[in-house]
């Protein structure tokens, strides 16, 4: 779903609103030449998924596969048919790839990225773009200096729910916004820091400030964070936090609250925690001067406004959960490689990463500091 290029479709169906998408320019099928060849980095869960995700995408191909465990490497290779090899400088050689996707832990994100650019290849880099600020403006000028494209996988912001968010907010429905709220609520047990949600490939780095960034903001809530910068188009200007760990291993956080103020003056809080010993809760809440608007996770939106919007009439709160499933990973790959064939810009830039480090950085300062920190503007803001 191409930004821009998604119309809605808002149906009755047996007294609930159904939301059919149609694409303005259905995925694009490239000749072989022109197809993006991507050398996926790392075979745990997440990787394995952003493989599958890359194998969906009709204009790429995963025309190589690495990992440093051999067991893991082996089934790769299986899995996706494509030549494996254990050593990245290997995989780099390699002149029929042109993109490396890394899904490796955080703190080697910038080390590879910036190989990979060194080698000519456009990065792809699982969230977030780096382990903190100075990595992720690390990675960006290797990327910018070497002339290849860099992109993170911030692809919630292609879920249909979110697509729709954004769409009534740029038509009016809300107004002027003046209130964002998000609320990330789940459980992670010792499983988890051992090795993931799936166990695929194990080690303790989530669990290490210094290996992965932080805790439940860097991993989890950094979704939302561009998703509804995505939607509202606000940059966050000011940040104040606090948060601890409580009842996990290492020393990332478990439970934090940030307040936010937007570039308009708008005001948004987060509450974030990974020891919720209940049903998983992902609650966002965006509200200005003609409406509100509710997302629950990204499968669920209600909406009230002092507007009609389409064929949904104002003064009523409608609620829209008749969402099509999509590979959204799938999406982001699909839309970078279909740019870089046509040699346009492609969506989630460098800057969106790097804001997003940002913000969350500002956010872990600010506890440190006890102080409000302001967001850093993006370096390279004159050039992008």
């Amino acid at each position: 779903m191409a930004q821009g290029n998604t119309t809605f479709q808002i149906s009755k169906k047996w007294f609930n609103w159904v939301v059919d998408i149609e694409e303005g320019n259905a995925n694009q099928t490239l000749p072989p030449e022109k197809r993006l060849r991507v050398g996926v980095v790392g075979g745990g869960d997440i990787g394995m998924h952003n493989a599958e995700s890359v194998r969906a995408a009709p204009a790429a191909v995963v025309a190589a596969v690495c990992d440093r465990n051999y067991a893991i490497l082996r089934d790769f290779e299986k899995q996706f048919e494509s030549p494996a090899t254990p050593e990245y400088e290997d995989l780099l050689k390699r002149s029929d790839i042109n993109a490396i996707l890394l899904s490796v832990p955080h703190a080697l994100h910038a080390p590879l990225a910036i190989q990979a650019a060194q080698a000519g290849k456009h990065v792809l880099l699982e969230k977030p773009l780096g382990v903190n600020l100075q990595d992720a403006t690390e990675i960006v000028a290797a990327c910018r200096q070497a002339k290849v494209r860099l992109s993170v996988n911030l692809s919630f912001r292609y879920q249909p729910a979110v697509q729709l968010a954004r769409r009534l907010i740029h038509d009016g429905a809300l107004g002027d916004i003046f209130g964002i709220q998000i609320n990330h609520l789940m459980f992670k047990g010792g499983g988890y820091w051992a090795g993931g949600f799936t166990g695929r490939a194990s080690g303790a780095w989530r669990a290490s400030k210094e290996k992965a960034g932080g805790g439940i903001l860097i991993l989890q809530v950094c979704h939302a964070i561009d998703y509804l910068r995505y939607c509202t188009g606000l940059e966050v200007k000011r940040v104040f936090s606090e948060y601890g760990t409580f009842a996990s291993p290492g020393d990332i956080e478990d439970a934090i609250a940030v307040t936010l103020q937007y570039d308009n003056g708008a005001i948004g809080s987060i509450t974030a925690s990974s020891h919720w010993r209940a049903q998983p809760l992902v609650d966002l809440r965006i509200w200005g001067t003609h409406g509100a608007l509710r997302l629950e996770g990204t499968q669920k939106l209600s909406f009230w406004s002092s507007r009609r919007w389409h064929n949904l009439p104002a003064g009523k709160e409608h609620h829209l959960d008749k969402f099509p499933q999509v590979d959204y990973t799938a999406q982001w790959i699909q839309n970078f490689a279909e740019a870089t064939a046509a040699d346009e810009p492609h969506e989630i830039t460098d800057k969106d990463g790097w804001i997003n480090n940002a913000v969350i950085e500002a956010a872990y300062q600010s506890r440190d500091t006890g102080q409000a920190v302001e967001v850093p503007p993006f370096p390279w803001e004159q050039a992008s």
